[in-house]
C-alpha cells in the first residue's frame, strides 16, 4: 500500500471523520477540512491537526494525487508517526540535556575549578540539547523519512 516495500505487511490508518473538502493547495500540499469524530481521540496524529471549531479541523497533508480545491479526499496517516516524531523532538533532546549536564559536571568542571560545577553542568547540558535540536533539524532536511510523519491524500472520492 502507501509507502510499503514489496513483501512488507502494512497496517493502513485511514483518518477518522468525514472529509469535507480540500480548502487550499500549495506546491505538493493541501489543506483539508475534516469533521472530528469520536475516533479522533485515538488517532496517532490528532495533535497535528489545527482545530477551526469544536467539530472542524484543518489538516495539512501531502497531496501526491493532485487533489484540487473543493474535492473530497481520503487521508492516510502512518501508524505511530506522531509518537515517533514526539520521541524525536522531546525525548532525544532530553537525553542530550542529561548527557551534557553529566559530562559538564564530570569532565568539564575539573578543568575549571574556579567556576561553579553546577553552572558548567547546566551550560553544557543546554549546549548539548541545542546541538541535538540542530542535529534533528539537519537530519529532517536530509532525511527522506520526513514524509512518513505527514498525513497523505491517498484517494479522491
Amino acid at each position: 500500500e502507501v509507502g510499503a516495500k514489496v513483501g512488507q505487511r502494512v497496517k493502513l490508518y485511514i483518518a477518522p471523520g468525514s472529509i469535507i473538502a480540500v480548502t487550499k493547495t500549495e506546491k505538493n500540499f493541501a489543506f483539508v477540512k475534516v469533521v472530528r469524530s469520536a475516533g479522533c481521540a485515538h488517532c496517532p496524529s490528532a495533535s497535528s491537526c489545527h482545530i477551526e471549531s469544536d467539530r472542524i479541523m484543518i489538516v495539512r497533508v501531502l497531496n501526491e494525487v493532485g487533489a484540487k480545491v473543493g474535492q473530497r479526499v481520503k487521508l492516510y496517516i502512518a501508524p505511530g508517526s506522531i509518537i515517533a516524531a514526539s520521541f524525536l523532538l522531546y525525548i532525544v533532546p532530553l537525553f542530550g540535556l542529561l548527557l551534557g549536564a553529566i559530562g559538564g559536571k564530570l569532565l568539564i568542571a575539573p578543568l575549571f575549578p574556579k567556576i561553579s560545577s553546577e553552572l558548567l553542568a547546566a551550560g553544557m547540558g543546554l549546549l548539548m540539547m541545542a546541538g541535538v535540536f540542530l542535529g534533528i533539524k539537519f537530519y529532517d532536511k536530509r532525511s527522506k523519512k520526513a514524509d512518513e510523519f505527514i498525513p497523505k491524500i491517498i484517494k479522491i472520492v
